[in-house]
């Protein structure tokens, strides 16, 4: 920070873009400089009282005293600094790389500090990819982005699963200085910001391998399934630096296959639905995967809750027997598709129960929506001859898809139709929907042009879908 003021003019200040630190320590000198400028005639006064009556704190402690307790004392009660920024000091502090001649340490120092800035960058990138690529976390979760990689880093050797002072929230600051204090001894900082290093590097090149970027991202996000567990990204580094590439793939593929229960047609909604929602998160990952036209979009995904929706409902189960505005909604949906239907006398009686309804909503009542429900429901789905009110495929994994949480459970339970309509708009509007949920919803799997209809979700479409969810993740399950 030397010659902040340079030439002639002595109280212009340079503004130094060595690194984002200089820079901002420098755009600080010039907001103070300004303000003096602004108080020129008592600033006689002001520069004798800071020079003569400013004191600075400086402790002198018995070297055998603990320095987490030094450190928590002194701090107590103060605006915390964040465990980033205080393991940065570490690697920038003077009696950092006390090993390295000074000249060296000087040139060490603004390479961290150049890619710490870097790292940060990316991780607090506008678009929020490589981020939502490596954690489920919520990003405001982190005031420093780093962070979370200096969370996971340590894991790598430093932090065992019955460490009792996990909790800490000073915990990932507290091993790396124990670290530095243990450095003569063992694995200097020097050797601890290789492996920083390491690790952004590595996690960045799997962002950037359009096959790792899928099969990762999805492991990241799949949930606990079987003898899946969920994903350590330090121990999946440590795996990949000591393996060939083709045998850490076969590890990736692996995980994969153990994420999923292959046994597709003895899945139920009700007790199965983490399996479930692995089988068809997958199945929209891989085929992303495989378009090679557009990576799937990990970012948008969680930004959402999701559900797992069923394509063709068959009961008003979900609604809220007191919520009148619900069941309104619904019948408002419906009514326009009721009236392009075929009118026979039976339809023509319908539609006006529900106009009835909907002019007048006193006269609704819970038990008059149930019956119309059901009443639609049957004419919608008249012509499905593979509809059995009874069948078990309404639970199945082929009639299930990955869909957005929306509170309205009007359109929730909405028919196959209106649900398709629905679809169409959201999408049209550039809201994010998983790809194989819009190509069910338009029916691209099933097989015979001839049994395409826009009105069911029928038998042959049942079908076509799961033969398709079989074809693409057949492949995972031969590890």
């Amino acid at each position: 920070m030397n010659g902040l003021k340079e030439g002639e003019e002595k109280n212009k200040v340079l503004i130094n873009q060595e690194n984002i630190d200089f820079y901002y320590i420098s755009k600080a000198y010039e907001t103070i400089c300004e303000w003096i400028k602004s108080y020129e005639k008592n600033s006689g006064s002001f520069e004798k009282n800071f020079f003569e009556n400013s004191k600075v704190i400086w402790y002198e402690v018995n070297s055998s005293e603990p320095s987490n307790a030094l450190f928590e004392r002194l701090n107590l009660g103060k605006i915390p600094l964040t465990n980033a920024e205080l393991v940065k000091a570490l690697f920038l502090s003077e009696n950092s790389f006390s090993h390295l001649a000074e000249e060296k340490r000087k040139i060490k120092q603004i390479e961290i500090a150049k890619l710490w800035d870097e790292i940060e960058n990316k991780l607090n990138a506008e678009d929020g990819k490589f981020w939502a690529f490596i954690t489920n976390k919520p990003r405001d979760h982190y005031e420093v982005k780093i962070e979370l990689l200096l969370d996971i880093i340590p894991s790598l050797d430093i932090i065992t699963s019955n460490d009792e002072n996990q909790q800490d929230p000073y915990f990932t600051f507290t091993k790396f200085l124990g670290k530095q204090d243990e450095q003569q001894n063992s694995l200097p900082l020097t050797g601890w910001w290789n492996r920083i290093e390491q690790f952004y590097f590595t996690l960045s090149d799997w962002y950037s391998d359009h096959e790792l970027y899928h099969k990762i991202g999805y492991l990241v996000l799949a949930r606990s399934v079987g003898g899946y567990k969920g994903i350590d990204l330090a121990e999946l580094v440590k795996e990949a630096l000591c393996s060939t590439k083709d045998d850490f793939k076969s590890g990736i593929n692996k995980r994969i296959q153990q994420s999923i229960d292959w046994n597709f047609k003895d899945l139920k909604y009700e007790g199965d639905s983490n399996k479930i929602f692995n089988i068809l998160l997958l199945f929209n990952v891989e085929t992303n995967y495989q378009s090679e036209y557009e990576p799937y979009p990990f970012k948008f995904h969680k930004s959402k809750n999701w559900s797992l929706e069923h394509i063709h409902a068959r009961n008003s189960d979900k609604f809220d027997k007191n919520n009148k505005d619900q069941w309104k909604t619904w019948l408002e949906y419906h009514l326009p598709i009721l009236e392009k239907k075929e009118q026979t006398p039976e339809i023509q009686q319908l539609i006006d129960q529900v106009k009835r309804y909907l002019g007048n909503p006193d006269r609704l009542s819970w038990e008059k929506f149930d019956y119309v429900f059901d009443q639609m429901h049957q004419y919608f789905n008249q012509n499905d001859d593979g509809l059995d009110p009874d069948a078990r495929w309404l639970d199945s994994l082929s009639n299930l898809a990955l869909l957005g949480m929306n509170d309205n459970s009007a359109l929730n339970n909405s028919i196959f139709e209106v649900k398709c309509k629905k679809i169409i708009e959201i999408d049209k509007a550039g809201q994010f929907i998983p790809v194989c949920t819009r190509r069910a919803f338009l029916k691209y799997y099933t097989k015979d042009p001839d049994s395409k209809q826009r009105h069911f979700w029928s038998a042959a479409d049942r079908q076509g879908y799961i033969e398709k969810i079989e074809e693409v993740l057949g492949k995972y399950n031969k590890y």
